[in-house]
This record gives structure tokens, C-alpha cells and sequence, in this order.
């Protein structure tokens, strides 16, 4: 052991004592345990301060815990709900990439799986010659779109629990809004909200109809302006519009992308609250409708009753508000397409949405 020891000492650089008498054991343990402890405050710190930077707003459960302003609220607030996730909490996509409808096929083939068939609904729109496509497979994840075509600032909205599609024109007059998911419901349909520097001036607005309905916005009476849009298969807009670009999937979310709201729409059932219902029990709540508008005057159309319409080539032909206009039925899924000369309100829901939201309209057929 000696010899360990000269080794030692005599490794040691010139002037090294090893006599620890000036510098006891106990005061490098005292060092040490300052050492740890100011480590740990520093996470436990910096872990807080994350915290509040990021936490999210509205526990899923509680309308009040989402900070909205209610005062003046349209609606009846008994049929305000939580939908279980925080304000945020679906990421809405902000100008998203896109791809050639050309990639859909290589996609599917390099990632051995299918990003987008031939089947899939699509919501499709159409600007200034630019066309566009946005997969409900995609928007079952986010909802909310804020995108742009041309000069034309565009909103793409789509709620699974309604299967409500709506695109509208972000631009209210000299501004251009963009929008939020909220994390609320009413009548099963979901509230976005218009993006502020101060949340207090946020206003919730419906996704169906466009308006708002509380806040700042719904005290100005502001409605968004409804565009052409149609809720097709894949197959069918492609075939339309060749040239058509379509959102390139976020990675992160391509698992998700994959999961769809096939119990759901199996069934009848309502899964939150809703007041009015739709009256007689011949007439499925979920009966999938296109709201068609002309000068602020809407008819609802149900896609079973246009089909009954239409002759061997799917073309019904027919006046809403004395606008002419064609509905093209497709098959597989059943979808409809609106094609009209003149500037058209397009939406499609199920019924149940419609209704409750507009008590006492009519369906025809």
C-alpha cells in the first residue's frame, strides 16, 4: 500500500499537498449538497415558469374556465358546453403546405399506406382558377384552417360532430382575421374564435353559421361572408380538377390521420347537447343536407332526396330563390355538387345541426 501511495504523491503536481486538513471532507459534502440544492430550485424554477407559459386554458369541463366573454351571448348558454379539450387544443393549420395531386399516389406508395384514397371526402374549393382540396380525414384533426388563394384570405372549417363543412372569407372589412379553436360547443357544434392581441377581445363565433355570437364581434352583429365549397370524394374533385394541389400531411399527427369517426356516424345518437331537435322519428338526425343560400335566403336540401331527383346521368336541375342551378349526384360515397352561374351560399351538415341552430326550417324532400 506504501507503494500505491508514492505513486500517488509522486504523480501529484509540484507544490500539491495531500494533507486534506486545510479543506475537511464535511465542507466539500456542505459544498456539494448547495450545489445539488440550488440545481434542483433551478428546475423545479424553470419547470414552473414552463408551466405558465404554456399552460392551456379551459379544463374540458367548465365553460367559464375558457376566459370567453359570454356577455351579450346570441345563443342560450344551457346548450354551451366543454367538448373535453382545452382551448388550443386542436392545432388549426396556418397556411399549409401542399402537394400535387400527382404525389397523393407516390405518398401512398413510399409510405406503404394511404394517406388519401380514391373514397376519402374531400372539402374542395376553387378561386380565381386556383384550386384546392382539403381532406376531412385531416380536418377530423384540426378543424380550422387559415389559408389564402390568390388575394383571397379563406377559412376552411369542418366539425365531425356536425360533419359540417363551411368555407368563408376571412377578410371583415379592412382586416383580415385568423382563427382559433375554442374548445367549446353549442348544440354539438363547434365555436372557433378570432385571434386578438388581448384574449378579453376575442369574440366565439359558429362554425356553421358564420356569425358571431359572442364578444366584441357578435356585439357588431359581424357575420363572415359564405364561399363555394363542395364536400366530395377524392376521386371525384381530382377528376374536376386535375391541376388541383392538396394539404401535405403534418408528420407528426400522420397516425391520427387515420383514425375517423366511423362509430359515430354509424349511429343516431347525439353525443352532447342539442335543443331543438328535428320533430318526427321517420327522419334520421344524422341525414347528411347541403344548405343552399341566395341573398341571405336559405333552402336545405336533403343529398338522399336530390338523388331521387336526379336522372340516369346524376343532374337534377331546379330553382332556389329563382336562381337556377344543378345538383350532380356521385356515388360512393353518395355527395352532391351545386354548380350554379350565380354566386352561391354552400353548406353541408347534418340535419340535426341545421336545425337546431335554425328551429322550424323546413327540409325538402
Amino acid at each position: 500500500h506504501s507503494n500505491v501511495r508514492n505513486i500517488l504523491v509522486n504523480d501529484l503536481p509540484l507544490g500539491q499537498s495531500t494533507d486534506n486538513s486545510e479543506f475537511p471532507i464535511g465542507r466539500w459534502i456542505i459544498i456539494s449538497a448547495l450545489l445539488i440544492s440550488f440545481l434542483v430550485l433551478f428546475i423545479i424554477l424553470k419547470s414552473f415558469l414552463f408551466s405558465l407559459d404554456s399552460h392551456a386554458i379551459g379544463d374540458g369541463r367548465n365553460v367559464n374556465s375558457y376566459l370567453f366573454d359570454l356577455t351579450d351571448s346570441s345563443f342560450n348558454l344551457e346548450y354551451l358546453c366543454a367538448s373535453g379539450m382545452p382551448k388550443d387544443g386542436m392545432p388549426v393549420l396556418e397556411y399549409p403546405r401542399m402537394m400535387k395531386a400527382s404525389d397523393v399516389d407516390d405518398m401512398n406508395r413510399e409510405e406503404h399506406g394511404k394517406y388519401l384514397v380514391s373514397t376519402d371526402r374531400v372539402i374542395g374549393i376553387e378561386i380565381d382558377g386556383l384550386s384546392r382540396a382539403y381532406p376531412l380525414r385531416v380536418l377530423n384533426w384540426h378543424e380550422v384552417v387559415n389559408d389564402r388563394l390568390g388575394d383571397m384570405p379563406v377559412l376552411i372549417t369542418y366539425n365531425p360532430l356536425c360533419d359540417s363543412a363551411v368555407v368563408y372569407e376571412r377578410r371583415m372589412g379592412e382586416r383580415e382575421l385568423t382563427f382559433g379553436f375554442s374548445g367549446l360547443l353549442y348544440n354539438s357544434n363547434t365555436l372557433i374564435y378570432d385571434k386578438q392581441e388581448t384574449p378579453h377581445q376575442e369574440s366565439l363565433w359558429s362554425q356553421l353559421l358564420g356569425k358571431a355570437v359572442s364578444g366584441t364581434a357578435a356585439r357588431d352583429n359581424q357575420e363572415l361572408r359564405v364561399l363555394p365549397c363542395a364536400v366530395v370524394s377524392w376521386k371525384t374533385w381530382k377528376q374536376m380538377h386535375p391541376d388541383t394541389e392538396v394539404v401535405y400531411p403534418e408528420k407528426k399527427l400522420k397516425k391520427r390521420y387515420k383514425r375517423h369517426y366511423g362509430n359515430y356516424f354509424g349511429s343516431d345518437l347525439v353525443h352532447f347537447p342539442v335543443s331543438p331537435l328535428p320533430p318526427g322519428e321517420d327522419v334520421k338526425k344524422k341525414l347528411p343536407v347541403v344548405i343552399v343560400g341566395v341573398d341571405g335566403k336559405r333552402q336545405v336540401f336533403s343529398l338522399d332526396s336530390i338523388a331521387r331527383h336526379a336522372d340516369d346521368s346524376g343532374i337534377w336541375a331546379t330553382e332556389v330563390f329563382r336562381v337556377r342551378i344543378q345538383f350532380q349526384v356521385f356515388e360512393s360515397p353518395l355527395s352532391v355538387l351545386v354548380i350554379s352561374d350565380e354566386a352561391l351560399e354552400i353548406r353541408y351538415s347534418f340535419w340535426f345541426a341545421w336545425y337546431a341552430l335554425n328551429p322550424g326550417v323546413i327540409l325538402d324532400g
